[in-house]
C-alpha cells in the first residue's frame, strides 16, 4: 500500500467520527455551558429572593446539579477517574438536598 492509498483508507474508516478538533471544542462548550448554568442559578436566587419566592432558587439549583452529576458520572463511566466520581456524588447529594429543601418549603409555606 502507498501513502495515498492509507489515507484514503483511514478517511473511510473514520467518516462521521469526530476529530481531535471536535472533542477539543466540546470539551471547551461544556466548561463554558457550566458557567453558564451557575450563572443563571445565581441569576434565579437574586430573583427568588426579591420576589420572595425561595423555591425558584432552588429548582435552578436541582437541575444544574442533576446536570452537572450526569456529566461527571457519565465521564467516570468512560474513563474510571476516581475524581469524577467523587464529583457526581457530591452533585447527587446536592440536588437530593435541593429536592429536599424543595419539598419542605412547600410542605411548611401558607399558599
Amino acid at each position: 500500500m502507498d501513502k495515498e492509498e492509507i489515507l484514503k483508507k483511514s478517511r473511510e474508516e473514520n467518516e462521521g467520527r469526530d476529530g481531535e478538533y471536535e472533542r477539543s471544542l466540546f470539551a471547551k462548550s461544556t466548561k463554558t455551558s457550566r458557567y453558564v448554568g451557575f450563572a443563571v442559578c445565581l441569576a434565579l436566587a437574586v430573583v427568588a429572593r426579591y420576589l420572595h419566592k425561595p423555591e425558584v432558587a432552588f429548582a435552578g439549583l436541582i437541575v444544574l446539579f442533576s446536570m452537572q452529576a450526569g456529566l461527571y458520572l457519565s465521564m467516570f463511566s468512560h474513563i474510571k477517574e476516581k475524581i469524577d466520581l467523587i464529583f457526581g456524588i457530591i452533585c447527587c447529594c446536592s440536588a437530593i438536598t435541593a429536592v429536599g429543601a424543595l419539598v419542605y418549603l412547600w410542605m411548611t409555606s401558607s399558599y
